[in-house]
C-alpha cells in the first residue's frame, strides 16, 4: 500500500491520529510538544475528545508496529502516525474500543480461562473476510508458482490480533518454543505467509507476536486487568510516567483473576462455606 503525504512547513508536525477503525483525522501542530501531557492535551482540543486516553505511535525501529508513546522525542520527524487507547477501555481486532462495563461480554477470554495446556499443533484462528480472502488467494498463488509474503499493513495488523488474543486464552506469558509452535502452525496454514530465504520461515512472525502480546497485555493492563495489573510498575523517563507489564514471577500468573461478572467477594464468600459445609457431610457419610 502506497501512502502519500503533503508537504508542510519545516516546523510543523503532522499527525495522522486514529480515534477508531472508522475515524481517522489529521492534525496540524506548529511545534512538536516537549511531553506526551501537553501531545495530549493539544489532540483533546483539537479532537473534541472527552475521554482521558493514551496514545500509541506507529515505530519504524519495530516494523511498523504500535508501541506505547512515553517521550514525544520517540516521534518520527515531520509526520507520524498515532492511535488513540481511551483509558478503561479495550481495543478488539477490529479496531473498536470496548469500555469496561461490556468487558466481561465482548471480550471472548477472561484470566480466570487459563486453564487449558498448550496446544500441539495450535489452532491458528480465522481472520476477518478480507484477511481470509486475501490469504486465500495468496495460497492459490504460491501452490502455483511459489510467491511468498507479499501483504498490507493492515492486514497484518489483523493476523497478529486475532493470534494475540488466541494466545492470551492459553497463556498470557508464552516462552519463545510457544512462540515458536504458533508461527509455525500459521505459515503450515498459510504457506503464502513463509518468509522468503534459507530459514525456518516463521522467525519474523515470532518476532512480530512478542512485539504484539506486549502491547496487548499493556492494553489488559490499563483496562483494568487484575491478572496483569498485579505485574505492572511505573517508570520514569524525563519526567514522564509510563506503565511497564513486567513478566510474573512463578505462581504469581493468574493468582488475582477478575470476579466474574455479577459476583462480589461477599457471594463467593458464601458459595465457598457452602462448598465447606458439603465437604464436610461427605466426609461425616
Amino acid at each position: 500500500m502506497s501512502y502519500f503525504f503533503l508537504s508542510v512547513p519545516r516546523e510543523t508536525m503532522l499527525f495522522r491520529v486514529i480515534i477508531t477503525s472508522d475515524d481517522i483525522k489529521r492534525v496540524s501542530v506548529e511545534s512538536l510538544p516537549e511531553n506526551v501531557d501537553e501531545l495530549v492535551n493539544i489532540l483533546r482540543q483539537e479532537l473534541g475528545l472527552q475521554v482521558d486516553f493514551i496514545l500509541q505511535f506507529v515505530d519504524p525501529e519495530f516494523q511498523n508496529e504500535l508501541c506505547n508513546l512515553s517521550n514525544t522525542s520517540d516521534l518520527p520527524q515531520g509526520r507520524a502516525t498515532l492511535k488513540v487507547i481511551q483509558k478503561g477501555a479495550v481495543v478488539t481486532a477490529s479496531g473498536n474500543q470496548i469500555s469496561d462495563s461490556s468487558i466481561d461480554t465482548n471480550l471472548p477470554h477472561t484470566p480466570a480461562q487459563h486453564t487449558q495446556g498448550w496446544p500441539d499443533p495450535f489452532p491458528v484462528p480465522t481472520f476477518s473476510c478480507s484477511t481470509e480472502l486475501q490469504l486465500k488467494q495468496g495460497n492459490d498463488a504460491y501452490s502455483q508458482n511459489g510467491s511468498l509474503l507479499n501483504i498490507t499493513r493492515e492486514i497484518k495488523s489483523d493476523i497478529l490480533d486475532k493470534l494475540a488474543e488466541a494466545i492470551y486464552a492459553i497463556k498470557a506469558y508464552p516462552n519463545n518454543n510457544e512462540y515458536n509452535a504458533v508461527a509455525k502452525a500459521l505459515v503450515e496454514k498459510h504457506p503464502y505467509l513463509r518468509e522468503p530465504g534459507p530459514t525456518c520461515g516463521w522467525s519474523g512472525w515470532n518476532f512480530s507476536l512478542k512485539i504484539k502480546m506486549g502491547n496487548f497485555r499493556q492494553k489488559r493492563c490499563i483496562s483494568g486487568c487484575a491478572e496483569l495489573s498485579e505485574n505492572c510498575r511505573e517508570t520514569s523517563d524525563s519526567g514522564d510516567k509510563t506503565r511497564v507489564t513486567k513478566k510474573a514471577r512463578k505462581s504469581v500468573v493468574n493468582f488475582l483473576p477478575n470476579l466474574p461478572k455479577g459476583r462480589s467477594f461477599d457471594i463467593l464468600e458464601v458459595d465457598r462455606c457452602a462448598l465447606g459445609n458439603e465437604m464436610k457431610k461427605m466426609k461425616v457419610a
